[in-house]
């Protein structure tokens, strides 16, 4: 179950988690074992406070996606206490709300309203959504004929526009072409200098040390080490480099 925290400085907080998944069983008459199954997280404990940036790193498989998906509430963990405070956006899945008959416009609208943000709030902020996301021909039309690429970038400027409490960014720091990229790419760091509250997930080791305050580094489920970013990261290049 996951505890939404008010009235605290504290943003984000996993305590002994784990996620369980059981395999599927392929012959119908035998009985599932009790370990069958895998833990893409286990026992998984760290704190970070509201204006904190937190970076994950890890290896593919390491865990870092799932942990992302329990913050945001996709997914529950099988164990331990998740606890989050505020409204949450995903970047990297926010164009998955889209309802595909609706405009451009009425996509927004109902992206912010899922995000916890007030309608009086959105509708304010429309303008400067609509711009930063270069689709102003095509805003009123549906989100069914928009590419994948317009329908990210709708999502994206919609997600970064409004300020949720907690961004979580899963290797998307840019969408688009390479103009709206780079736009894109300035626009979070700039956010991130700020005082926001955010998770990146990324394999680049300078973009976790540009970022981030803080640092967790999972591999295989299982926390090798999470604080000070030059530190933790160091640990995991010279374990990479071992392996």
């Amino acid at each position: 179950m996951q505890k939404l925290v008010s009235k605290t400085s504290k943003a984000i907080s996993f305590a002994d988690v784990g996620v369980y998944y059981p395999r599927p069983v392929k012959n119908i008459f035998r009985k599932r074992e009790q370990n069958d199954g895998f833990w893409a997280l286990k026992d998984v404990t760290f704190e970070i406070e509201e204006g904190d940036v937190l970076g994950i790193i890890g290896n593919n498989g390491a865990g870092k996606s799932t942990t992302l998906s329990l913050i945001s509430g996709i997914i529950s963990q099988s164990k331990g206490l998740v606890e989050t405070y505020g409204n949450k956006s995903t970047l990297l899945s926010i164009n998955a709300g889209f309802s595909s008959s609706l405009s451009g416009r009425k996509n927004i609208m109902l992206l912010g309203l899922s995000l916890g943000i007030r309608r009086q709030v959105i509708t304010a902020s429309m303008d400067e959504i609509i711009a930063f996301s270069e689709l102003e021909d095509f805003i009123d039309e549906p989100v069914e004929t928009y590419s994948s690429g317009m329908k990210a970038r709708l999502g994206f400027s919609t997600a970064l526009v409004l300020q949720p409490d907690i961004l979580l960014i899963d290797e998307v720091l840019g969408v688009g072409d390479r103009n709206f990229k780079k736009k894109s790419n300035e626009a979070i760091k700039e956010k991130l200098r700020g005082n926001s509250t955010a998770v990146v997930v990324s394999h680049s080791e300078r973009i976790i040390l540009a970022l981030c305050n803080k640092v967790l580094w999972l591999d295989k489920g299982i926390s090798m080490a999470f604080g000070d970013p030059d530190k933790v990261v160091q640990e995991y290049i010279a374990f990479c480099e071992s392996a």
